[in-house]
């Protein structure tokens, strides 16, 4: 168990560090940072006393929240950008996609992580059904990113490095995941289109 000494100093000093370099970079503000930051899989390796992390550079603990959302640190730290992700060296920084509950278009996203540019259109009155539960013109990055990690197997399952072998993967990355799964799940019937792509909900569906 993390002693009292340890924990005080993660929480008072360490965390609020960490949460500002998260908001500095992503461009929110510290109360979204600090809430994403807590629900992370880094937060949780933070309060681990075998791992002694508290030790790191505040930097190094911000980069484990940021690989465990899938960026490119290259591009991260990059002159030119401030966020970046494996996954759109192909597109420029861009990514694109449309949400669909079965045959049913439900949202449209567009985001230009070099610029921090994004647009959401959420076609849907059913609350549940919404990627993100905000107004098109409060969603933020952060809450697109959230979504295609809900959409994911945990990177701390089990047999999760056998996942990412069979969908021909070296490391997690979120977004490569959902490209490659279309984020679909058994206890419902949402399925994301990348605009590159040609299927109908009939080629990919894993239940009726």
């Amino acid at each position: 168990m993390i002693s009292k000494e340890n924990f005080n100093f993660i929480v008072k000093r360490k965390v609020p560090r960490v949460v500002l370099i998260i908001a500095q970079i992503l461009g929110i503000d510290k109360k979204e940072a600090y809430r994403s930051l807590i629900s992370s899989q880094a937060y949780i390796n933070l309060l681990n006393p075998e791992l002694n992390l508290w030790g790191k550079s505040d930097g190094y603990v911000a980069d484990q929240f940021f690989m465990e959302r899938g960026y490119d640190l290259n591009r991260l730290h990059g002159e030119d950008s401030l966020v970046g992700n494996v996954d759109q060296e192909k597109n420029n920084n861009i990514l694109e996609f449309d949400v669909f509950s079965k045959e049913d278009l439900i949202a449209y996203v567009y985001i230009n992580f070099g610029s921090r540019y994004i647009k959401v259109n959420q076609y849907t009155d059913d609350i549940l059904s919404r990627p993100v539960l905000k107004k098109d013109e409060d969603v933020t990055i952060e809450d697109i990113l959230n979504f295609i990690a809900d959409r994911c197997f945990p990177k701390e399952r089990r047999n999760c490095n056998q996942l990412l072998t069979d969908l021909g993967l070296e490391h997690y990355s979120t977004i490569a995941i959902v490209k490659k799964t279309h984020g679909l799940q058994f206890d419902d019937f949402t399925w994301i289109r990348f605009n590159e792509e040609d299927i109908a909900y009939g080629d990919l569906k894993i239940r009726d």
